[in-house]
């Protein structure tokens, strides 16, 4: 008999669901998910989220993530503005993954999104293939530049080049990494306007 009742025996059925996942995907996520919650795994889970020790939040965080149980963004948001930049970072990589439909969101975040959670959310669109935010252009006119900085790479991994006039605009910004982003969007993009901004650029640096 497996002793389920037991924390260590939790932890090894979810990771071999976690692998079996990742090796199968398509029509087996859904049967995992439902062996994970049959089996009330997510209140384990939802306990390491509840502890108090930060690699024991991150673990409960990973788990959810990568079953992919979407119940849970609702106990993962209030994390996304925790003190710790470590909790903080895989709090946002679980919740964006999450609610990978949703990502217009980002638009209007308040808070700095680090590189660390930038990286995180360029992975994330790749594995999972998500659909270009709706809401695209308006990530290059937040007040918050860490989104627009987002937005950048994003347009770039999308190869989205409707912006060419509004990223060309930032080859002047006073921001050096918004600056260094522009030049590294135009060039992917090859965006011919911007021919005579880079060349200044690089007569002034």
């Amino acid at each position: 008999k497996i002793p389920l009742h037991k924390n260590w025996c939790k932890k090894i059925v979810i990771n071999e669901m976690i692998r079996f996942k990742k090796n199968l995907k398509g029509e087996s996520s859904p049967i995992i998910i439902a062996l994970y919650k049959k089996l009330k795994l997510h209140f384990y889970s939802a306990r390491l989220v509840a502890d108090l020790r930060y690699y024991q939040k991150c673990e409960g965080f990973y788990q959810f993530q990568h079953i992919d149980f979407k119940p849970a963004k609702k106990l993962i948001k209030p994390y996304l503005t925790h003190p710790d930049r470590i909790i903080r970072s895989n709090a946002y990589a679980c919740y964006l993954s999450l609610v990978e439909g949703k990502l217009e969101q980002l638009a209007n975040i308040p808070i700095k999104i680090s590189l660390l959670n930038i990286i995180k959310l360029m992975e994330l669109l790749h594995i999972k293939k998500i659909k270009l935010p709706k809401n695209i252009d308006e990530w290059l006119v937040s007040e918050n530049k860490s989104v627009v900085r987002l937005g950048i790479k994003t347009m770039v991994f999308y190869n989205y080049a409707n912006q060419e006039e509004k990223i060309t605009e930032l080859l002047n910004s006073e921001d050096d990494i918004l600056r260094y982003e522009a030049i590294l969007a135009c060039r992917a993009l090859y965006f011919k306007n911007a021919e005579t901004g880079l060349i200044s650029i690089y007569l002034h640096d």
